[in-house]
């Protein structure tokens, strides 16, 4: 059972938020006729999700409350300044939503003998993914206004201190070689994101182009993290900085770069989106809250982006990040609480099978109000199976796992066979196949659950480019 791709007659929206949903669940769509196949439909009261068009022909139904709903979340168009965040979303409710669509959809097939086959969101089956990034905002302490002030106010000892603590060899804030230590001692990727502009609101942050940063940037690409662009303040109002900033940063580290994120969070959606797009960017990690924790976009997942204005969809990402440390250690008094508000917002996430995005800046490693939450979090993530990655290759594998398709899928002659087609190799992809009937056992297959004899999982070690056959027998 497939699903019909939409008509060239729908709306732009529908058919944007259709590759959102097939993307998303990993649904498999094709252009056959009508026999086998669900057909997707954005309109209707609410009721029944499902209805039998014909012999074997079902439809899905997205009501228009639900697309209101995807509109208000996915289109970006919540803030009415760069400087005024949207009300909180603490809870996903589009990833709940096609879950529990993910959910009944299973249950559809199974109680109606509907053959049924799904990509699951993250290699090897895991259940859900994680992502560590980094704004690299300050390098020293205190910076030239505070020690000029220090001097100009007569305040020796007190330059002397902040000198201390911000000179070359003692800058307690340069410590990404303790970071990256420990970062390969957990075999964690992580993304850097890096400001091109020395100068900001009269304000020095640092050059990228001395010794010092060069050095860096080697030993972060050496060891696979990457390095993104954290664009200046108000580069949200000039899109030509975005430009100039990047092409800054990659002269620098000797290649392209993939991903942004805008500073301080001042940015308008979708207008930001349009911006990065044209500057040659991937994807965007802006999509998160500097007040508090929670889904600004509904959703922990990344998406593809879609320009409201013009009507148009873009080849251009959002990846949201959930969590960061300013919102998380201010937002409860005591670290119980702390930890509290951390869990709901990961109970959400495992629970969707989301990613788990946080944004640390790499000084506060150093303060000591914010060590017992990056303790907790480790204690907490040694604990856990997960997919983990930088932000680019998991946008990499988001994007090629979409693009695996089904090229057909028959449960005749006492078999359940299906045949994948790729165009490039595929490491651990997992399918859920929904089977009309048991399948006999077979080392490659496993029982999701115990006693359901309908509901398998398979881990596709290998997914060489071009066209594979699987089949599995009928117990």
């Amino acid at each position: 059972m497939l699903i019909q791709k939409l008509s060239d007659s729908a709306t732009i929206q529908h058919r944007y938020l259709y590759d959102y949903i097939i993307e998303t669940l990993g649904w498999f769509s094709h252009d056959l006729p009508e026999k086998g196949l669900f057909k997707m439909t954005f309109s209707g009261k609410v009721g029944d999700r499902f209805q039998l068009l014909s012999e074997n022909s079902y439809r899905i139904l997205w009501s228009e409350k639900t697309v209101r709903t995807f509109e208000n979340r996915l289109f970006g168009n919540n803030t009415d300044s760069p400087d005024h965040e949207p009300p909180p979303f603490e809870f996903p409710d589009l990833d709940v939503l096609l879950q529990s669509y993910q959910q009944d959809i299973v249950t559809f097939c199974q109680k109606n003998r509907i053959p049924f086959l799904y990509k699951m969101p993250w290699p090897s089956g895991h259940p859900f993914a994680l992502v560590l990034t980094h704004d690299v905002d300050l390098t020293r302490k205190y910076g030239f206004k505070i020690l000029a002030k220090d001097l100009l106010t007569a305040h020796f000892k007190k330059f002397g201190q902040h000198f201390a603590l911000s000179a070359y060899r003692d800058n307690i804030y340069w410590n990404f070689d303790d970071l990256l230590d420990f970062y390969s001692e957990k075999k964690i990727r992580s993304s850097f994101f890096f400001i091109a502009r020395e100068w900001e609101n009269f304000s020095y942050r640092y050059n990228i182009k001395t010794p010092k940063f060069q050095r860096l940037f080697e030993k972060i690409m050496q060891e696979d993290h990457e390095i993104g662009l954290h664009s200046s303040r108000y580069a949200f109002d000039y899109p030509a900085r975005i430009s100039t900033e990047k092409q800054k940063l990659e002269k620098m580290i000797g290649r392209k770069i993939a991903g942004i994120r805008q500073h301080y969070l001042r940015l308008q959606f979708p207008e930001a989106w349009r911006y990065f797009h044209d500057a040659g960017i991937h994807y965007d990690s802006s999509c998160g809250y500097n007040s508090t924790m929670g889904f600004r976009a509904g959703t922990s997942l990344p998406f593809k982006t879609f320009d409201v204005k013009r009507q148009e969809i873009l080849e251009f990402y959002e990846i949201p990040f959930t969590v960061m440390d300013y919102p998380w250690w201010e937002g409860a008094i005591h670290h119980e609480g702390r930890q509290k508000n951390f869990m709901k917002i990961v109970n959400h996430i495992e629970e969707n099978q989301g990613l788990l995005h946080i944004l640390w800046h790499p000084h506060n490693l150093v303060e000591d109000q914010f060590k017992p939450l990056w303790d907790s979090l480790f204690c907490w993530i040694d604990q856990k199976m997960f997919y983990q990655d930088s932000l680019t290759e998991l946008l990499r594998w988001w994007k090629t796992r979409a693009a695996v398709s089904l090229k057909s899928l028959r449960t005749d002659s006492g078999a359940f066979e299906f045949v994948l087609e790729s165009a490039q190799p595929v490491k651990y992809l997992s399918l859920r196949l929904i089977s009309p009937q048991p399948l006999a056992s077979n080392s490659q297959l496993n029982l999701v659950q115990p006693d359901n004899h309908y509901l398998y999982q398979l881990t596709i070690k290998h997914l060489k480019p071009g066209i594979e056959k699987f089949r599995f027998s009928f117990a």
